[in-house]
């Protein structure tokens, strides 16, 4: 609903409009009355109402410089002027001031001022369509253009480039000038599979890219333009004027910012790999390929980098050499349940860091990581009642399209991860015990007794005591207490959440006995483990 103000001196008046006017009937809400106009103001400072209707003469501030001072904030605000005087000075300032309506009060009709605030409401309603048809409008040419900006560089790079002329004058259209010497940048999404899935709209997601690099260029006057190309790549296209080391500095600064805006609002991390400048039509389709080919600088990336285009070596050395090593090694950490994650976590850690040292090429190491999962997936199969859950349907295509390491052993962790949550429930023998561990798991986040679930498996709590002993090792407590706290220092290390909001994850209501728990499992408090207080 819109808002309407009543101002005037002379309380009988305010009292008979606020009070005989069905507001609500009428689509508007009565926002305030005010006896003066700097009582007016004031509150307009916080909440500026869509209607004005004011006397002129009042103490402290009249009702023309009421009016002025927010038609200053809100130059589309409708005002009514109330007023005893016919001069023609009040008539002529209101006026000036583009007041909709002059009304005298000792010709006062209600039916009038109904009349007029449906007229009011009529102009508000048009005007609100006419701003969204707006807005739809540029929406839409915005993303009309980000789509042809992105066709035009799909173009100049997959096909030959016959008539120069021709390209300058269209990509002159986004903002490209012919003869302008332009340094080129590659935009890479990090992890760009596992962000497309939260997004699952590609149209979506690079409308936001577009949207946020386009406005942080024109605020920083930088004078870019922006396209994306395919999947995970886009470029930046930035003037060159003989660039002096300041300007080089002015690049990186906004690049830094475009990252950070991605990182903090949007949780979004993305590198930047910065090619040479192009001034000819051809100069700039060799520089994008170049950039585009870049494919072993762009796979050992490091997440939320700024680097120079370079040609980076590929090994010679045969990646399969060590297959046999790494298959046993990974079969062994991953299959076996009472390998800790954090051991498998390493050992995932000390293979990539082995392919980033060799530095192989990206197919033969996507290649070699494939048919080591393929393995460990056949193992497992042969197993009685155990099952690697979270395999994708087609390997293949999950590793192919992982574009650099970082995004493998992430991918990798949280695979094996989910992997091993699951596994020990369907390694357990015992069904009614496996259902009891699936049940903790997923009630980890309070506290859970053995009556409960005794209770939910239709168990007598002795016998159930007894079996589960038997079958997983340790009794009930212990099995609880260690989950709980394997889980602690997952949260401790991965996430920013306080001890006092980690305890209370976990169930505990007391941060004393959780702090005490905690210190009996890993053999020092929480707070000292965050800060890496422990041999590593």
């Amino acid at each position: 609903m819109y808002k309407v103000m009543l101002v005037d001196d002379d309380y009988p008046v305010l009292e008979y409009l606020s009070k005989m006017i069905d507001w609500s009937e009428l689509g508007l809400t009565l926002q305030s009355v005010h006896i003066n106009g700097m009582s007016a103001l004031i509150e307009a400072e916080t909440s500026m109402p869509d209607i004005l209707i004011t006397d002129i003469g009042m103490p402290k501030m009249d009702g023309i410089n009421l009016t002025k001072k927010l038609k200053e904030k809100n130059s589309s605000l409708i005002v009514a002027i109330l007023s005893c005087h016919n001069e023609f000075e009040f008539v002529q300032s209101a006026l000036k001031l583009k007041v909709q309506e002059y009304i005298l009060k000792d010709r006062l009709d209600l039916d009038q001022v109904v009349q007029l605030l449906r007229q009011f409401k009529h102009t508000l309603d048009v005007e609100q369509n006419n701003k969204k048809s707006q807005l739809q409008m540029a929406h839409t040419l915005e993303r009309n253009k980000a789509m042809m900006i992105e066709k035009l560089l799909n173009k100049t790079i997959y096909q030959p480039l016959h008539y120069e002329k021709d390209w300058s004058k269209e990509a002159e259209l986004f903002g490209i000038k012919r003869n302008q010497k332009y340094i080129i940048i590659l935009c890479v999404v990090d992890a760009y599979q596992s962000l497309l899935n939260q997004f699952r709209s590609k149209a979506l997601m690079n409308f936001l890219f577009y949207n946020v690099i386009t406005e942080m260029m024109d605020k920083e006057e930088l004078k870019g333009v922006y396209g994306h190309f395919d999947k995970e790549n886009s470029y930046l296209f930035i003037p060159d004027h003989d660039i002096c080391e300041e300007d080089t500095y002015k690049i990186k600064k906004v690049i830094e910012k475009i990252q950070c805006i991605f990182y903090e609002t949007f949780g979004i991390s993305i590198s930047f790999i910065i090619g040479k400048g192009a001034t000819l039509p051809i100069e700039i389709k060799n520089q994008m390929i170049k950039l585009m080919e870049s494919k072993v600088q762009k796979f050992y990336l490091k997440p939320k980098s700024i680097v120079n285009l370079q040609e980076l070596p590929i090994s010679q050395e045969n990646i399969f050499s060590w297959y046999n090593e790494a298959s046993r090694e990974f079969k062994e950490t991953i299959v076996l349940n009472n390998v800790e994650m954090e051991q498998k976590v390493a050992m995932i850690k000390k293979w990539i860091q082995f392919i980033i040292d060799h530095q192989f090429s990206p197919d033969s190491v996507k290649d070699w990581m494939l048919k080591i999962l393929l393995d460990i997936k056949v193992k497992i199969q042969a197993l009685t009642n155990f099952k690697l859950y979270g395999v994708p349907e087609n390997l293949y295509d999950t590793i192919s399209q992982i574009n650099g390491i970082f995004e493998m052993e992430n991918w990798l962790i949280e695979f094996f991860n989910k992997s091993s949550n699951q596994a020990i429930y369907e390694s357990i023998s015992n069904v009614e015990i496996a259902n009891a561990c699936r049940y903790i798991s997923e009630n980890i986040h309070r506290k859970i007794t053995q009556d409960e679930v005794a209770s939910y498996l239709h168990l007598n709590s002795s016998y159930f005591s007894r079996l589960f002993k038997k079958e997983v090792g340790e009794n009930f407590v212990k099995y609880i207490v260690n989950l709980k706290m394997k889980r602690a220092k997952e949260l401790l290390d991965q996430t920013n959440y306080t001890v006092i909001e980690i305890s209370e994850l976990l169930g505990y209501e007391n941060q004393s006995y959780f702090n005490k728990t905690f210190k009996a499992f890993a053999g020092i408090a929480p707070i000292e483990y965050r800060k890496g207080d422990y041999a590593k």
